[in-house]
């Protein structure tokens, strides 16, 4: 089940859905005017637990993951 809103992505685990996780974090650091630097080392940290997940987490079965739209740092700390 793929379902996206405003404030998540729930996406299969699978590695076919990478491109998928890897748009939705993407547009999510631009909207958050993120700087190219911090967005690059946040997109790798996803990309990397999303991967993880697919091949590991659920083994033969399918499972979602569930991305929210959130990010809690001090003001003015997240450039």
């Amino acid at each position: 089940m793929d379902s996206q809103d405003n404030n998540k992505l729930v996406i299969e685990a699978t590695l076919e859905n990478l491109s998928k996780v890897n748009d939705f974090v993407e547009e999510f650091l631009k909207e958050k005017e993120c700087s190219p630097k911090v967005r690059m080392q946040l997109e790798v940290v996803v990309e990397e637990i999303f991967t993880n997940i697919a091949n590991y987490a659920y083994g033969d079965d399918a499972g979602n993951v569930t991305f929210p739209q959130q990010i809690n740092v001090p003001s003015g700390s997240f450039i």
